[in-house]
């Protein structure tokens, strides 16, 4: 009875109904960002290692062989080295003593400057992939912020992200850290829905991110932290953990039954 009264008198939340424009404004803010993003990078020559993700990269791809740079994940590398499968630049052969004695950075050189291949087109196609996790990480910040504090809060985040120029910088430029930012937010996005509603599609969701995040780079063991924190943070709240699975449906009030089913997840 106390419970039903608690629940009667709390006072109602008006979400303001989202505005027929709002989808062209999301389009607009994300073409913006990645049409800000791609065109300041093609006046910019090589940063310090991004020929070497884009040769080791495309030798992954070709080869199978992880020697070269094994000190960031292979994410980036293979994400941005897609098109080349298409264009098909031309690389060291296996028999070339560079390729045997695998010297990272002199592997990029020699991809970008030695073999006859276009520097300019092989920089334009990763960058542009890279501006594609831009994308998707402006995205995410739009629906994570939405579902918190309403269709204003989730444009205006994303106003900010499309035009904070480290955003930018990141976006137009092959290395890991757009990847990594995008997978940490979307691995802890997931393990925070999957604590409050525990579905097979989240449990799926969430091993993909966090293989994903994995593969980013060696800091994405950060989300260890993180994830303690996120449990913290649930059993504070101390909300019931609600169960779907083929069409049944429950909940799991007590903290020990919570506890028993995160620890099952970790």
């Amino acid at each position: 009875a106390h419970e039903s009264n608690r629940t009667a008198t709390a006072p109602s939340r008006t979400v303001a109904p989202a505005p027929r424009w709002l989808p062209f404004a999301v389009a607009f803010l994300l073409v913006g960002y990645a049409a800000m993003a791609f065109s300041a990078s093609r006046g910019k020559g090589l940063s310090f290692d991004e020929g070497v993700q884009l040769a080791v990269g495309y030798n992954i791809w070709l080869h199978d062989d992880y020697r070269v740079e094994g000190a960031n994940g292979d994410l980036v590398k293979r994400w941005a080295t897609l098109p080349y499968l298409v264009s098909q630049p031309v690389f060291l052969g296996q028999q070339d003593p560079l390729w045997q004695n695998a010297d990272s950075y002199e592997f990029g050189r020699r991809f970008f400057f030695g073999l006859g291949n276009r520097p300019e087109s092989l920089l334009q196609q990763g960058r542009a992939m890279m501006v594609l996790l831009g994308v998707a990480t402006g995205w995410l910040v739009f629906d994570w912020a939405r579902e918190i504090f309403g269709w204003i809060g989730g444009l205006l985040s994303l106003g900010l992200f499309a035009f904070s120029p480290h955003m930018l910088a990141f976006g137009g430029i092959v290395s890991t850290d757009m990847a990594i930012i995008l997978m940490l937010l979307a691995s802890t996005g997931c393990i925070w829905r999957l604590l409050h509603v525990l579905t097979l599609g989240r449990v799926l969701g969430s091993l993909a991110c966090f293989g994903l995040l994995l593969l980013a780079k060696m800091t994405a063991l950060g989300i260890l932290p993180i994830t303690g924190i996120l449990l913290v943070g649930r059993f504070v709240m101390g909300q019931p953990l609600e169960w779907r699975w083929r069409g049944r449906s429950g909940r799991i009030a007590s903290r020990s039954g919570q506890a028993a089913v995160f620890a099952g997840l970790i």
